[in-house]
């Protein structure tokens, strides 16, 4: 089908123990992220165009936690553009 559709997203996590003696917590977190989606025939090939904005409020968050050994903690990603095209032949 052509024409235009546009994308939402919510990720929401709950809150997360960091050591195995679960003595230390990352908070839960939520994020939203936002598409939109183009498709067009050009000729006979259908032309497909995406931009997607990932953590729209840009929000700072502990993604995911983890013990081994020590504890480790991974940072959420900031605010992400991506575009892309595709042709179909």
């Amino acid at each position: 089908a052509t024409g235009l559709t546009l994308t939402g997203r919510v990720v929401q996590t709950g809150k997360q123990m960091v050591n195995a003696a679960n003595t230390l917590e990352i908070p839960e977190w939520t994020r939203f992220d936002l598409g939109a989606r183009y498709v067009a025939v050009l000729g006979e090939t259908p032309l497909t165009l995406r931009f997607n904005v990932d953590n729209v409020a840009n929000r700072r968050y502990w993604s995911s936690a983890y013990d081994a050994f020590n504890a480790a903690l991974l940072q959420g990603a900031p605010r992400t553009f991506k575009a892309s095209a595709s042709i179909d032949f």
